[in-house]
């Protein structure tokens, strides 16, 4: 992702508990995603064909619409995280026509969104996030500032207050 291009994204705090997320490839992307999401008090569905894994829908994204489509027109948001190509252009294609926000996590610059880490202080939030490229940097840089600036002692409302000029 170039810097214009990630200039494009508009961070957006948005409400859990609202929310509808459909997870398509459900391994451990797709896991820890749901659950963040779940954590968050979203209604979190899933799809995955492997018959061993612990999605809600064990079968192809394809025969879930077919046989599911008013569960898929019911979610905000769809996290494509499958290890397949032509899977991920297939849902992606889908999204797009039906108006769907969607995060496809092996082609970040097509995503309508990216998931941020969050670290929580009063009633503020700190979120960083790395544009798609790592999962792992938004947390790092979060757990790097924490020890570094230790965001525990940090007064936010004092400091807004200040220079609110309070």
């Amino acid at each position: 992702m170039t810097e214009q291009n990630i200039k494009c994204f508009k961070p957006l705090a948005i409400h859990g508990p609202k929310l509808n997320i459909l997870i398509v490839g459900y391994g451990a992307l797709g896991k820890r995603k749901g659950k963040a999401y779940e954590n968050a008090g979203s209604n979190v569905i899933s799809v995955d064909p492997k018959q061993e894994s612990e999605a809600t829908y064990k079968m192809t994204f394809k025969a879930f619409i077919e046989s599911h489509e008013p569960i898929f027109d019911r979610q905000h948001l769809v996290l494509i995280s499958t290890n397949r190509t032509d899977v991920n252009e297939e849902v992606e294609f889908y999204c797009i026509n039906k108006y769907k926000l969607y995060n496809r996590t092996d082609k970040s610059e097509n995503s309508c969104f990216h998931d941020l880490s969050v670290e929580y202080k009063d009633d503020y939030f700190i979120a960083v996030g790395s544009g798609g490229k790592s999962p792992e940097i938004g947390r790092y840089v979060i757990d790097a500032l924490r020890t570094q600036v230790k965001i525990d002692d940090i007064d936010i409302k004092n400091i807004i207050a200040k220079r609110k000029g309070g």
